[in-house]
C-alpha cells in the first residue's frame, strides 16, 4: 500500500512533535555537575585501621527535567568506600549560581558497603530564570563533614599544592 503524498510532511514532522511534549530539558539548559574539592574525601575515622581517607566521591551526573514547580534535577553521586566493611555517610548536593550563591540544596544519609557506590540524591527544584547564566551555574556534591574533617581535607589540599598556611 503506497503512502499518499499528503502524509509525507506529517511523517517527517512526527519526531519533532513528539519531542515538544517531553519533560526533559536539553543538556545545554541544565547546569553541569561536579564534586566540591574540599568535600570529596571522607577522612578515616579513628579506630578503623584505615589511614588517610575512608571514602571518596569521584563523579557526579545530572539529569534535568521540567517539574510542576519549576525545573528539577536529579544528581547521581559516584564514589568508593575503602578498607571498612560498611558505614553510614551523609552526602549533599547543591546548586550554585554564577555568583556562587546556593540556589537549592539537599542531603541524604545512606549506608554504603565497601567498594564502589552510586547514590541518587533527592530531586532539586530550581528556576532557570534565577540562575542567570546556566553555563556559569553548577550542581556540586560532597560529603557532609565535621569542622575537623573539613580542616583535614583543606590541609591535604594545601599540602598537595605546596601552599603554606
Amino acid at each position: 500500500m503506497p503512502i499518499k503524498s499528503k502524509w509525507i510532511p506529517v511523517l517527517l514532522l512526527l519526531p519533532l512533535l513528539a519531542a515538544c511534549g517531553g519533560r526533559d530539558i536539553a543538556p545545554e539548559r541544565c547546569p553541569s555537575g561536579g564534586v566540591l574539592a574540599t568535600a570529596e574525601s571522607l577522612p578515616a575515622m579513628q579506630g578503623t585501621g584505615v589511614d588517610g581517607k575512608s571514602a571518596e566521591i569521584y563523579g557526579v551526573t545530572v539529569a534535568c527535567s521540567r517539574g510542576d514547580n519549576g525545573s528539577e534535577a536529579v544528581v547521581t553521586v559516584y564514589g568508593e568506600l575503602f578498607g571498612v566493611q560498611d558505614t553510614n555517610v551523609t552526602i549533599f548536593a547543591g546548586l550554585v549560581d554564577k555568583d556562587e550563591a546556593v540556589q537549592a540544596r539537599t542531603q541524604k544519609d545512606v549506608r554504603v558497603g565497601q567498594g564502589r557506590f552510586e547514590i541518587e540524591m533527592p530531586a532539586l527544584t530550581y528556576s532557570i530564570a534565577e540562575l542567570g547564566a546556566v553555563d556559569l551555574a553548577a550542581f556540586l556534591a560532597g560529603f557532609v563533614l565535621t569542622p575537623e574533617q573539613l580542616e583535614a581535607n583543606r590541609s591535604e589540599w594545601r599540602d598537595n599544592l605546596n601552599i603554606k598556611k
